[in-house]
């Protein structure tokens, strides 16, 4: 089974998004880290939602 490249580049960006939003959490209050940090929680739900559909790709096709 071969990886799918786009949804490895995502996962990463993810990785750096949840580092990102740890790193910021303390320094919400001052304008930059609260935009870089609102704009980071986008990732989460993207991390998970690519996670399951890598565990559904990879472990669906063995029990069909």
């Amino acid at each position: 089974m071969s990886r799918i490249t786009e949804f490895d580049f995502l996962k990463g960006c993810a990785i750096f998004a949840v580092l990102f939003i740890h790193i910021t959490a303390n320094q919400v209050d001052q304008t930059p880290f609260l935009i870089i940090n609102g704009l980071s929680r986008f990732y989460v739900p993207v991390f998970f939602l690519i996670s399951g559909f890598i565990l559904f790709y990879r472990y669906g096709r063995r029990n069909s």
